[in-house]
């Protein structure tokens, strides 16, 4: 059973936003995805099941190095 990680994420401002992240992360089981529009803040939580290095990877190759989607300092 793959573990459930908990991310506090940058760049999800809509439901826009919300779906490109689930697509970006087909093949993991995305648990929840907060965005700003429905929180009224930066950072939003995202949990996300599976390997938390392959999330985080397939997190970095959706943004492109656009600063968009970025994982928020502990």
């Amino acid at each position: 059973m793959a573990e459930e990680v908990a991310l506090m994420m940058n760049g999800i401002n809509c439901n826009g936003c919300k779906k490109s992240l689930t697509e970006g992360l087909a093949g993991f089981e995305v648990v929840s995805i907060e965005t700003k529009a429905e929180t009224g803040v930066h950072p939003n939580k995202v949990v996300v099941k599976g390997d938390a290095e392959a999330i985080k990877a397939a997190i970095e190759k959706l943004d492109h190095g656009r600063g968009k989607f970025t994982i928020a300092d502990a």
